[in-house]
């Protein structure tokens, strides 16, 4: 009896420490979300630098609110000159007219939304990571994203990332819950989940391709839960497909059509970046090997070439840890996602990795903590560790912040380009830039990115889309463009004159765009 009496007091001894140590992981990871959610609140930028795509979104997302047509009128896209496709899926939009209806265009208010979309991403990894890590490194995992410098800098910036993140990671946890319940309730969410992740940015079609490499991996077929799942995805995807066609999409400038008809080619979409050949993929391989070499801030280290070799080895380890425990969906993910990227031909490192990161981060800690066991010095590895993030990122929010110091005088100066196409230019003019889409959003007139052609095609196409006015800044353009700029304006003076310069841009009104076409 006594020995009885021992056991259930150690029983429930026991117990109320495991209790304890949940509930208090569950706060500490609580008042981790809350600190990160308040720093990145309170450093919120009032300037912002508009990259275009950003002010596409919100256009379509205004468009929707005032029952306008999908797609923007006054931006010019076509074969021959398009800095991206001439509209984006619908989903992200749709999150932004709710703002737009709620705040009107605020552009804070649109930030701190995001930002609502980052901290629910990083709760969903948590129960994404639970099979793989403890629970502190999983709140050390959290911390390094979320005081990440390139995370924290990409809170000003309104585009698609984070709520895709967001939905994809909760995709992902689904997937794992379907497989657990096997129940139709599960399998529908998860649908209806995979197509707002599409709905949001396309790639996420790799979804259903992580869905059915894992049940024909583990069961060698694909259950009805996983058909349903797939049915409702496809389905949806199919109304948003029909749903953006009725939307009435506004007749092009006939010019534009005429140039078309010459090129043989129609006007890009995503799809129309996808590359095979071996050497874009060879190339777009090397671009993110160094793209994650930045964002990791390893450059501030000396040596930092090996290092980043220490890294990546980690990783691996991790990868091949948890591939040796059994094969995920998040392995699936990983490694298709990225095979995703290889196979497109657009690049933008930070921004296109961002879905796959905090599982790259993860393999480097489980992969690091493995490394270090066998050390047996596993806690002053880690030590050591804390203090090189803690050093680099430091160093890293100190770049951000030095390189910011001129974005008020790059504010200055575009309020000053858009009041002067604002108040001198017509309605009717059309305008040729580097950012057609800023132009477009903020002055209300047609506009037009650099035709990706020889130099002496420039003016043709300027003559082709009957441009008014070209706008050069000089100081912002690739190299590329700087020489296609130049050469225009040296072999053309006579057809361009200079009516506006306040040193960062430069306007020149085109008096031949009458010409014919040579």
């Amino acid at each position: 009896m006594q020995i009885n009496l021992n056991l259930s007091s150690r029983l429930l001894c026991t117990l109320k420490k495991t209790l304890s140590r949940s509930i208090s992981d569950i706060w500490l990871f609580r008042i981790t979300l809350v600190v990160i959610t308040i720093f990145y609140v309170l450093t919120l930028r009032a300037g912002h630098y508009w990259v275009g795509d950003d002010l596409q979104y919100i256009q379509h997302a205004i468009n929707l609110v005032e029952g306008k047509p999908y797609i923007n009128p006054l931006y010019i896209s076509n074969a021959v000159a398009s800095v991206g496709p001439i509209a984006y899926p619908p989903i992200f939009p749709l999150i932004l007219s709710v703002i737009y209806v709620l705040f009107g265009l605020n552009f804070i208010a649109i930030k701190v939304a995001l930002i609502s979309f980052f901290i629910s991403a990083l709760s969903i990894l948590k129960a994404n990571l639970k099979q793989y890590a403890s629970t502190i490194t999983i709140i050390f995992i959290i911390l390094y994203l979320g005081f990440n410098p390139e995370f924290w800098d990409f809170k000003d910036q309104i585009l698609s990332e984070f709520p895709f993140v967001c939905f994809s990671l909760l995709a992902l946890f689904l997937m794992q819950i379907s497989d657990l319940k096997q129940s139709y309730a599960y399998a529908a969410l998860l649908g209806v989940t995979m197509y707002l992740s599409y709905g949001i940015r396309e790639i996420a079609l790799i979804l259903p391709l992580v869905l059915i490499t894992y049940e024909l991996w583990h069961y060698r077929k694909v259950t009805i839960y996983s058909i349903l799942a797939m049915i409702i995805f496809v389905l949806l995807v199919i109304v948003q497909k029909l749903s953006l066609g009725l939307v009435p999409i506004p007749v092009e400038l006939n010019q534009q059509l005429d140039l078309l008809v010459d090129s043989g080619s129609a006007s890009p979409t995503t799809f129309s970046y996808v590359n095979l050949s071996f050497e874009n993929i060879f190339k777009q391989g090397v671009k993110y090997f160094w793209s994650l070499y930045h964002i990791l801030q390893i450059r501030f280290l000396p040596y930092s070439g090996y290092f980043y070799l220490i890294v990546n080895i980690c990783v691996l380890t991790g990868y091949l840890k948890a591939l040796f425990q059994k094969i995920r969906f998040i392995e699936i993910y990983f490694v298709g996602y990225l095979c995703a990227l290889l196979l497109f031909a657009g690049y933008d490192g930070f921004r296109y990795l961002m879905p796959i990161l905090p599982f790259y981060i993860m393999y480097l800690f489980t992969g690091f903590l493995k490394l270090a066991s066998l050390c047996n010095h596993t806690l002053k590895l880690s030590l050591v560790g804390l203090l090189l993030i803690t050093y680099i990122n430091i160093a890293g929010f100190l770049e951000k912040e030095s390189n910011f110091v001129s974005q008020p005088t790059y504010d200055v100066k575009l309020d000053e380009l858009f009041s002067f196409i604002s108040e001198h230019t017509q309605a009717t003019d059309v305008i040729v830039a580097m950012q057609p889409r800023v132009i477009a959003f903020f002055t209300q007139r047609q506009a037009s990115t650099y035709p990706g052609h020889k130099p002496e095609e420039f003016m043709k196409y300027l003559r082709a889309i009957q441009a008014k006015y070209l706008v050069t800044s000089p100081s912002l353009q690739k190299p590329q463009n700087t020489k296609e700029v130049d050469w225009v304006l040296t072999h053309h003076d006579s057809e361009l004159f200079l009516v506006f310069d306040n040193e960062t841009f430069k306007v020149f009104n085109i008096e031949s765009q009458k010409a014919n076409i040579r």
